[in-house]
Order: structure tokens, then sequence, then C-alpha cells
């Protein structure tokens, strides 16, 4: 009995930490898209829609705010950032925080 009922702890045990190890890998991979989106008269874009895609699929969708200020969480790769017509390569790497500007052609909303 008291074997038997040490096997199922273990066996809990092993399954949590096991979990645990998924759990923080998964987290230990994600970084952060931020900065601002401005014209080339270095106006602030407010209020334009940010397309994050990966693989040609969309990952996220953002607006950005009154000062052209953008933040996405997304793991690390590649993407490929969308905003009006133009189109940015963007490579976000383990836990990355670092601001990213970009500069579009403001003058055809």
């Amino acid at each position: 009995m008291y074997l038997r009922n040490f096997t199922r702890i273990k066996k809990k045990i092993i399954f949590l930490v096991v979990c645990f190890i998924i759990l923080t890998a998964n987290i230990t991979r994600a970084g952060v898209l931020r900065g601002r989106v401005l014209c080339n008269d270095n106006t602030p874009y407010a209020s334009g829609e940010i397309i994050l895609l990966q693989n040609n699929k969309v990952v996220k969708k953002v607006v950005t705010g009154n000062n052209g200020e953008y933040i996405i969480a997304v793991r690390s790769g590649v993407y490929e950032f969308r905003i009006k017509r133009s189109r940015f390569k963007v490579i976000i790497y383990k836990e990355e925080n670092m601001p990213k500007d970009f500069y579009i052609d403001c003058a055809t909303k």
C-alpha cells in the first residue's frame, strides 16, 4: 500500500516538473516588439493598424497610439511588419525588448 502511494506521488511530481519546464521554456522565448511608427517628416502615425505576419500568416494586429507608439508581445522569430503599404522584415531575438521605429510615407492615408 505504501509503495503504491509513493509511486503515484512520484509520478505526479515528475508530471508537475515536466509541465514547469515546458511552461518556462515557452516564456523565455518571448520577446517584445515596441517602438514608434513615424511619417517621413517625423510626425507620429496615429491610429494606424499594424499587421504582424509570420510565414504569411497573421500573428497579431494592433493599432498605434496617438504618438505612433506600439507594443506587441511575440515569440522570437522572423516576422513581416506591415503598416499602410509599407513592409518591413523584423527579427525578434529571445527576450528582446529594444525599440524599433519605422518610417513610412504618410502622404496618402
